[in-house]
């Protein structure tokens, strides 16, 4: 249907399957597909209208779907991406919060635009970007964000955001403290012209210790961690997965100090303030979790971390198998693990 005279379609008792990387099979009453603000703001107007519940699905990376949905998906697909401004040392692009995430990435490469690489093959689009703070070997968004723009929900009015104000953390936003106020409908970027490679990470420097390349090129850097992330996450289509399901916690130097006298391989970093990030894959995996399956509903072989669907297995299914990891985690180690994908 077309509703308020507008160019946006809303479509009835749609499948959302293909809007989630787990491949959970379900139906939404209404699915709107988002290509600009003015079809936002029509989609939002018709939720007020008709008093729906409603979800806003990007690439759908960070999402579990346990039900079908009683309200309306709202599938944010802006696909615009503008050069503002342009100086000696940088670069400022606007991206729409449809593109898709590894896309942009190799847009930036091909235009020699710097400063993302360490970020490639991440799932999920443009708008999830800043909400996650999406960070890998060594680069988080922070990194290189200018500001955007977000659809405030209660007055409808375009907001502006600049990094300060967008409050970032480890894996942590504004946006996601308060996931029910903003829509982001495009992010701007400050990259460089130059190249300025970030080999901090262990494995990283692991792999080109193996090739014997010491300076690698922004484009190698990132064909090698397209190859570090292919060997950890399961790109093949057939195998649902929503990257990382749990985040890494942070406890006290003396929790992990305790960790340690017993496991001697423990894995953790210094995170400021007497605290040590502690690796949930590595507690995972001493739970006996790696590669186990339930029905369709397993662990992947390759790293605990990521829960995958295998075919046929259902959001509650994947959701049950979480809760046994979450709680054989917090028997062993005393630690609570926090799920990353938004459940619904």
């Amino acid at each position: 249907m077309t509703t308020n005279g507008s160019d946006i379609q809303i479509f009835d008792n749609a499948s959302f399957k293909s809007l989630n990387n787990f491949n959970i099979d379900g139906n939404t009453r209404y699915l709107a597909v988002i290509k600009n603000n003015q079809q936002l703001l029509a989609a939002l107007d018709f939720v007020e209208q008709n008093q729906l519940p409603y979800i806003v699905l990007g690439g759908g990376s960070n999402v579990l779907m346990t039900q079908d949905f009683n309200g309306l998906i709202v599938h944010m697909a802006i696909p615009d991406i503008t050069l503002l401004d342009e100086t000696a040392e940088h670069i400022y692009i606007q991206i729409g919060a449809g593109v898709n995430w590894h896309e942009f990435v190799q847009y930036c490469l091909a235009k020699q635009y710097y400063g993302i690489e360490n970020l490639a093959l991440i799932p999920g689009t443009v708008g999830a970007a800043p909400i996650q703070n999406i960070g890998a070997y060594g680069v988080e968004i922070k990194d290189v964000f200018h500001e955007l723009e977000a659809i405030n929900l209660a007055t409808k009015n375009t907001e502006l955001f600049d990094d300060t104000r967008c409050d970032f953390s480890y894996r942590n936003s504004l946006f996601k403290k308060d996931q029910d106020k903003y829509i982001v409908t495009n992010v701007t970027f400050r990259l460089n012209k130059q190249a300025h490679v970030v080999l901090t990470d262990r494995s990283v420097q692991h792999e080109l210790e193996q090739l014997k390349i010491s300076k690698p090129s922004p484009t190698q850097l990132s064909e090698i961690i397209c190859q570090i992330r292919r060997r950890k996450l399961p790109y093949d289509k057939a195998i649902g997965n929503a990257g990382s399901f749990f985040t890494n916690p942070f406890i006290s130097e003396t929790h992990f100090n305790t960790i340690k006298m017993q496991y001697s391989d423990a894995i953790g970093f210094p995170a400021g303030e007497g605290l040590i990030k502690i690796a949930a894959g590595w507690m995972i995996d001493k739970c006996g979790w790696r590669g186990h399956r339930e029905g369709d509903a397993g662990v992947y072989v390759h790293n605990a971390l990521v829960l995958v669907n295998h075919g046929k297995a259902t959001g509650t299914e994947i959701l049950h198998l979480a809760e046994k990891i979450k709680g054989s985690v917090r028997t062993r180690f005393n630690v609570e693990l926090e799920m990353e994908p938004r459940v619904y």
